[in-house]
């Protein structure tokens, strides 16, 4: 079996692997794999780096722990990335902007309800949350929210590509609209700092609020990283590098059902190229036949 350098996880098959899929270069072959449990991957080869793809299936983080645990013991990849979609809760950050984590909350973590009067309704001040932190690899982080500024040619390729993009996947009225409501703006960035991650899909601005209240650092909210980052960290020795990668889709609230409808889910598949052709500039840039890893 060829070894593997990383391993790209995935949530679901029909939204989010598909998009990266019309984005490969051209000739690249993704073969299928199966490890002894069964678990199915795909395997290709990018610019001399054996890469992996794991497509969970499902949302959440106990679904993205089963499925990357094994993955991860039997393929021993040097660096593990989850990329994927995400509900902005930082109100500078816009749609298409791109996070990479340095750390994923688990809101939920060692979570209890108690409710002190039971003749009203429950409300989200009676729910109890310990909450836990796992942090990506530093280095890794800080080498992509740097990209914009040490390598500028790179970069402005992205900032056209994904304007161009944006241009002729949305309708122009639809581009007035998130234009005059300030949702997007005309140039791509990327922000670094802290995602939740939990089982819930985060369409209310009340639980957005809650959030923030249990951690102010929070930038945006999905549902698998922290599973993924779990079963690497819960590895004894020769725990592979991370890095999670999230493009914003929407805003964590009730505009989340609109914003989602716009052209067939087309702001969905803009957010996703994004945070896939940073990657894939990443993995240009990246010698993976060192040990570890480096620039």
């Amino acid at each position: 079996m060829n070894p593997v350098h990383v391993l790209i996880v995935i949530a679901l098959q029909s939204d989010e692997f598909s998009c990266i899929k019309t984005l490969l270069p051209q000739g690249l072959a993704l073969e299928s794999k199966w490890l002894h449990d069964g678990t199915q991957y795909y395997f290709a080869v990018f610019k001399s780096i054996n890469v992996a793809i794991l497509v969970i299936g499902d949302m959440g983080s106990s679904q993205s722990y089963a499925k990357t645990d094994p993955c991860v013991k039997e393929l021993k990849p040097k660096l593990v990335v989850n990329i994927g979609i995400a509900g902005a809760i930082d109100s500078d950050i816009y749609l298409g902007d791109v996070v990479v984590a340095t750390e994923i909350f688990d809101y939920f973590f060692n979570g209890k309800v108690m409710q002190t009067d039971h003749a009203k309704p429950l409300n989200m001040d009676e729910f109890r949350v310990g909450g836990r932190t796992l942090p990506t690899t530093p280095f890794w982080a800080d080498f992509i929210y740097r990209l914009p500024h040490t390598h500028p040619h790179l970069w402005t390729t992205l900032k056209e590509e994904s304007a161009e993009e944006y241009v002729k996947c949305v309708s122009n009225s639809h581009r007035n609209q998130l234009d005059m409501s300030r949702f997007t703006t005309t140039c791509l960035a990327v922000a670094k700092g802290a995602i939740a991650s939990g089982p819930l899909v985060v369409a209310a601005r009340e639980f957005k609020e809650w959030l923030l209240v249990r951690n102010r650092k929070l930038l945006a909210v999905e549902m698998e990283s922290y599973g993924v980052l779990d079963s690497v960290h819960r590895l004894r020795e020769n725990k592979p590098e991370t890095i999670v990668l999230k493009a914003i889709s929407d805003f964590a609230d009730e505009r989340k059902k609109d914003l989602d409808g716009i052209d067939s889910g087309a702001i969905r598949v803009w957010a996703m190229h994004n945070a896939f052709r940073l990657l894939l500039c990443f993995l240009a840039e990246v010698d993976f036949t060192t040990s570890p890893i480096s620039p």
